[in-house]
């Protein structure tokens, strides 16, 4: 089992309709597919989903590295509060739209350049977020090196008002500033997530920072699959979380953490 994480197994002393969750959804949601536009959603998720929102009184967002459009058209036709981009983009609970200011001169060349470098190295995948665009080297492990470089020397050369997020076979450029933990503390501030126990669930580098948030608040991480996290639990994959909030939907109130100690490579609940 590897490090900083429990695995779920007990009940937890907090009603769902006390909790606001916050969903990251690639790697979390849905499988991490070859390519971003070859995710797939089971329509039963988006039933559970539109179920939980209703049980917890509309407090239900997603957090993700996508645009805010992707993740409507692969979770229609729910429509829940949304923080795309890592928080560069926001869509509040009672519909508002906020986008943070760019240089659409300066992000156009930007991107130009990370096509251009994509096209000469061949696996290497170019993802358009419109304020913030990724590369990808799923498919082309061997030019990790090479995007790392690429991308290091044009952030923040050549966009000074953007950084970069590593993030599973993928690096990407954002506006400074937004990640998922500052976006969770913004909707906490709005109804109906404000006074509410906060969940979040993440699988990657980049759910951290919400992890550490979410700790600070007393509230529930969960992280979804293999790695070292701050998160508090564990669940193993995005149909292992699928099941969870079924569960949680049934019971009315999300599981907590047993103690595990590892012993001669087993593990032991105490």
């Amino acid at each position: 089992m590897a490090k900083g994480a429990h695995l779920i197994d007990s009940p937890w002393d907090v009603a769902t309709k006390d909790c606001a969750f916050f969903l990251d959804f690639d790697g979390t949601l849905a499988d991490i597919a070859p390519q971003p536009d070859l995710v797939k959603v089971d329509p039963e998720l988006v039933q559970i989903l539109q179920q939980l929102q209703k049980a917890c009184d509309g407090a239900l967002a997603i957090i993700s590295g996508r645009a805010i459009a992707t993740i409507d058209h692969y979770l229609q036709p729910l429509k829940a509060a949304t923080a795309g981009i890592h928080g560069a983009e926001f869509r509040f609970a009672d519909g508002t739209l906020e986008r943070a200011p760019v240089s659409q001169q300066d992000l156009a060349r930007a991107k130009q350049l990370a096509q251009e470098f994509a096209g000469k190295h061949q696996g290497v995948l170019f993802e358009d977020k419109e304020i913030s665009f990724s590369l990808h080297f799923r498919q082309a492990p061997q030019f990790e090196g090479q995007v790392e470089a690429f991308m290091t020397e044009l952030v923040p050369a050549r966009l000074s008002s953007y950084e970069l997020q590593r993030g599973k076979k993928v690096i990407e450029a954002k506006p400074q500033g937004c990640n998922k933990g500052e976006a969770i503390r913004r909707f906490m501030a709005q109804p109906p997530f404000r006074g509410k126990q906060p969940v979040y669930a993440g699988d990657d580098v980049t759910d951290e920072d919400a992890f550490g948030v979410v700790n600070a608040l007393r509230g529930l991480s969960v992280k979804i699959g293999e790695g070292e996290t701050q998160a508090q639990l564990r669940l193993q994959s995005p149909a292992a979380l699928q099941s969870w909030l079924q569960s949680l939907l049934v019971s009315g109130a999300p599981p907590a953490p047993s103690r595990i100690t590892t012993v001669q490579g087993e593990s032991v609940h105490e």
